[in-house]
């Protein structure tokens, strides 16, 4: 991540560059790597938090070039487990009972169709704790789910577990 949060720099310290161009240097820059991550992770993992360094500092001691992805099971149990990253604040780490707001509804059979999430959450174990780098609102979106048992929800969930 020091690697990739050190490019971003480079390209705001270049001057005013449109969020699209940043997002192509970015994508162009880590898929010459070769990471062993699959592109559309490393898109809307790491590449679509180009703006929000705090992101990238919390987990400066990843080292994107021994990464793995390892896709993992969770029950509803371990799923109640899993940490937010320590730059989530206070309002999105609190389920609620927002499953019934109507603009959320959209999201809801978008996002959790099949009573899981489409795209799974990435998480890294901190500690022997799994800790959300990347999903935290789908995380608090599929808890409240299960909070208020509102909604039917599958029994088990996949995330990709982020492995160096």
């Amino acid at each position: 991540m020091r690697k990739l949060l050190e490019m971003i720099n480079l390209i705001n310290r270049t001057g005013e560059v449109e969020d699209s161009e940043i997002k192509t240097i970015l994508t162009d820059y880590l898929y010459s790597r070769k990471l062993s991550i699959k592109k559309d992770i490393l898109e809307y993992s790491f590449i679509d938090h180009h703006s929000s360094e705090w992101y990238y500092h919390e987990f400066i001691d990843v080292d994107l070039n021994k990464c793995e992805i390892e896709l993992i099971k969770v029950s509803n149990e371990k799923l109640l487990d899993i940490s937010y990253a320590n730059f989530v604040s206070d309002g999105i780490k609190t389920e609620y009972d927002w499953i019934d707001i109507p603009d959320l509804r959209s999201y809801k059979e978008n996002t959790f169709a099949n009573g899981t999430w489409i795209h799974p959450i990435l998480v890294i174990d901190r500690e022997g704790t799994y800790v959300t780098m990347d999903g935290n609102n789908r995380l608090k979106f599929l808890r409240s789910m299960i909070k208020y048992n509102k909604e039917i929800i599958a029994p088990i969930h996949k995330l990709y577990l982020l492995k160096f």
